[in-house]
Protein backbone atom coordinates (compact mmCIF):
# COMPACT_ATOMS: atom_id res chain seq x y z
CA UNK A 1 0.00 0.00 0.00
CA UNK A 2 2.76 2.43 0.93
CA UNK A 3 4.63 1.76 -2.33
CA UNK A 4 1.47 2.47 -4.31
CA UNK A 5 0.93 5.68 -2.42
CA UNK A 6 4.54 6.73 -2.91
CA UNK A 7 4.12 6.48 -6.70
CA UNK A 8 1.79 9.46 -6.34
CA UNK A 9 4.14 11.50 -4.15
CA UNK A 10 4.89 14.04 -6.87
CA UNK A 11 1.28 15.14 -7.11
CA UNK A 12 0.29 18.48 -5.54
CA UNK A 13 -2.48 16.83 -3.51
CA UNK A 14 -0.35 13.93 -2.23
CA UNK A 15 0.75 15.25 1.18
CA UNK A 16 -2.78 16.18 2.19
CA UNK A 17 -4.28 12.93 0.85
CA UNK A 18 -1.69 10.80 2.64
CA UNK A 19 -2.21 12.73 5.88
CA UNK A 20 -5.99 12.27 5.59
CA UNK A 21 -5.62 8.52 5.08
CA UNK A 22 -3.32 8.30 8.09
CA UNK A 23 -5.83 10.27 10.21
CA UNK A 24 -8.61 7.94 9.07
CA UNK A 25 -6.62 4.82 9.94
CA UNK A 26 -5.73 6.22 13.36
CA UNK A 27 -9.45 6.91 13.92
CA UNK A 28 -8.96 10.61 14.66
CA UNK A 29 -12.44 11.46 13.34
CA UNK A 30 -15.22 12.10 15.84
CA UNK A 31 -18.29 11.91 13.63
CA UNK A 32 -19.69 11.24 10.17
CA UNK A 33 -18.89 14.76 8.93
CA UNK A 34 -15.23 14.56 9.93
CA UNK A 35 -14.90 11.14 8.30
CA UNK A 36 -16.50 12.44 5.12
CA UNK A 37 -14.08 15.37 5.07
CA UNK A 38 -11.14 12.95 5.44
CA UNK A 39 -12.45 10.76 2.65
CA UNK A 40 -12.68 13.63 0.18
CA UNK A 41 -9.14 14.68 1.03
CA UNK A 42 -7.78 11.15 0.44
CA UNK A 43 -9.89 10.22 -2.60
CA UNK A 44 -7.21 11.14 -5.19
CA UNK A 45 -5.13 8.20 -3.93
CA UNK A 46 -7.73 5.79 -5.31
CA UNK A 47 -7.00 6.78 -8.92
CA UNK A 48 -3.97 6.22 -11.13
CA UNK A 49 -4.50 9.73 -12.48
CA UNK A 50 -6.67 12.26 -10.65
CA UNK A 51 -8.18 14.72 -13.10
CA UNK A 52 -11.50 16.27 -14.02
CA UNK A 53 -13.32 12.99 -14.73
CA UNK A 54 -12.18 11.46 -11.45
CA UNK A 55 -13.01 14.62 -9.47
CA UNK A 56 -16.43 14.62 -11.13
CA UNK A 57 -17.05 11.07 -9.99
CA UNK A 58 -15.97 11.97 -6.46
CA UNK A 59 -18.44 14.86 -6.49
CA UNK A 60 -21.27 12.40 -7.12
CA UNK A 61 -20.46 10.84 -3.74
CA UNK A 62 -20.88 14.08 -1.78
CA UNK A 63 -24.55 13.38 -1.13
CA UNK A 64 -23.63 10.19 0.73
CA UNK A 65 -23.01 10.18 4.47
CA UNK A 66 -20.21 7.94 5.65
CA UNK A 67 -20.78 6.02 8.88
CA UNK A 68 -18.02 6.97 11.31
CA UNK A 69 -19.11 4.44 13.92
CA UNK A 70 -18.86 1.54 11.48
CA UNK A 71 -15.37 2.54 10.33
CA UNK A 72 -14.22 3.15 13.89
CA UNK A 73 -15.32 -0.36 14.82
CA UNK A 74 -13.59 -1.81 11.78
CA UNK A 75 -10.33 0.11 12.27
CA UNK A 76 -10.12 -0.46 16.02
CA UNK A 77 -11.44 -4.02 16.41
CA UNK A 78 -11.46 -5.84 13.07
CA UNK A 79 -8.83 -4.54 10.64
CA UNK A 80 -5.76 -6.05 12.30
CA UNK A 81 -7.28 -9.54 12.57
CA UNK A 82 -9.64 -9.67 9.56
CA UNK A 83 -8.22 -12.31 7.25
CA UNK A 84 -10.42 -14.65 5.25
CA UNK A 85 -7.75 -15.95 2.88
CA UNK A 86 -8.01 -19.48 4.26
CA UNK A 87 -11.68 -19.53 3.19
CA UNK A 88 -11.03 -18.52 -0.43
CA UNK A 89 -10.57 -22.12 -1.67
CA UNK A 90 -14.12 -22.91 -0.55
CA UNK A 91 -15.62 -20.46 -3.07
CA UNK A 92 -17.29 -22.49 -5.79
CA UNK A 93 -19.04 -19.73 -7.74
CA UNK A 94 -17.48 -18.43 -10.92
CA UNK A 95 -15.25 -15.58 -9.77
CA UNK A 96 -13.80 -12.56 -11.52
CA UNK A 97 -10.97 -10.82 -9.68
CA UNK A 98 -10.47 -7.42 -11.32
CA UNK A 99 -8.23 -4.55 -10.32
CA UNK A 100 -6.25 -1.69 -11.76
CA UNK A 101 -2.54 -2.01 -12.41
CA UNK A 102 -1.99 1.04 -10.19
CA UNK A 103 -4.45 0.23 -7.39
CA UNK A 104 -2.58 1.30 -4.26
CA UNK A 105 -4.87 -0.63 -1.93
CA UNK A 106 -5.61 -3.99 -3.50
CA UNK A 107 -3.81 -4.12 -6.79
CA UNK A 108 -2.12 -6.87 -8.79
CA UNK A 109 -0.33 -8.49 -5.84
CA UNK A 110 -3.60 -8.91 -3.97
CA UNK A 111 -5.46 -9.99 -7.10
CA UNK A 112 -2.88 -12.68 -7.78
CA UNK A 113 -3.18 -14.05 -4.26
CA UNK A 114 -6.98 -14.03 -4.35
CA UNK A 115 -7.33 -15.55 -7.81
CA UNK A 116 -4.72 -18.23 -7.08
CA UNK A 117 -6.67 -19.33 -4.02
CA UNK A 118 -10.12 -19.51 -5.65
CA UNK A 119 -10.50 -22.56 -7.90
CA UNK A 120 -11.03 -21.46 -11.49
CA UNK A 121 -11.00 -17.74 -10.71
CA UNK A 122 -10.32 -15.38 -13.56
CA UNK A 123 -7.88 -12.56 -12.87
CA UNK A 124 -7.93 -9.33 -14.86
CA UNK A 125 -5.53 -6.44 -14.36
CA UNK A 126 -6.74 -3.31 -16.14
CA UNK A 127 -3.97 -1.02 -17.31
CA UNK A 128 -3.71 2.68 -16.54
CA UNK A 129 -6.14 2.57 -13.63
CA UNK A 130 -6.21 2.56 -9.86
CA UNK A 131 -8.82 1.28 -7.41
CA UNK A 132 -11.71 2.84 -9.34
CA UNK A 133 -11.30 0.86 -12.57
CA UNK A 134 -14.93 1.46 -13.53
CA UNK A 135 -14.32 5.23 -13.51
CA UNK A 136 -10.86 5.41 -15.08
CA UNK A 137 -11.28 2.68 -17.69
CA UNK A 138 -15.07 2.25 -18.01
CA UNK A 139 -15.01 0.51 -21.39
CA UNK A 140 -12.36 -2.00 -20.35
CA UNK A 141 -14.24 -2.64 -17.09
CA UNK A 142 -17.52 -3.08 -18.96
CA UNK A 143 -15.97 -5.41 -21.53
CA UNK A 144 -14.26 -7.61 -18.94
CA UNK A 145 -17.37 -7.92 -16.77
CA UNK A 146 -19.66 -8.52 -19.78
CA UNK A 147 -17.30 -11.18 -21.14
CA UNK A 148 -17.15 -12.85 -17.73
CA UNK A 149 -20.96 -12.91 -17.43
CA UNK A 150 -21.54 -14.49 -20.85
Amino acid sequence: MRAGMDRRSGQPWYADAAAALEEEQKVTFADDRQLTDLFFREVPLYFAHYGAVEAGYADTLRAETLNADALKLFNEKIFSTFDLRDRLPSITAPTLVITGDDDFMCGPVCAAEISAAIPGAREVIVGDSGHMVFVEQPQAFHDEVADFLE
